[in-house]
């Protein structure tokens, strides 16, 4: 049911999932408002290689999936709620490979 509902709404209508957004109670609100930065922040081609790399750390490649998608915060996306596991390990690793592999004094 939801689904078609979200079927029908075209990309430029976003009033009515902004009107479900504030029927949200604070709490889900501020969790979907984190989950939601999170993909922002992995919805890159960075972010995309590190999903992968987790992935098959875990012996769950993504790559066959990912192929059929369109962008990275397509990807990035799917695994928040397809792939809850490597997602929580992404949140936590992912900062840190982000300052770690930008330190100066890197060659």
């Amino acid at each position: 049911m939801a689904l078609a509902r979200m079927a029908a709404i075209r990309k430029t209508n976003v009033q009515p999932i902004f009107e479900a957004w504030k029927k949200l109670d604070d709490p889900k609100r501020v969790v979907s408002e984190r989950d939601l930065q999170d993909v922002f922040f992995l919805g890159n081609e960075e972010g995309t290689r590190a999903l992968l790399k987790a992935a098959d750390d875990s012996d769950a490649p993504l790559q066959p999936t990912f192929a059929g998608m369109d962008n990275p915060y397509d990807r990035a996306m799917w695994v928040i709620l397809k792939r809850p596991a490597i997602w929580k390990f992404m949140q936590a690793f992912f900062p840190v490979d982000q300052l770690t592999n930008k330190r100066h004094w890197r060659r």
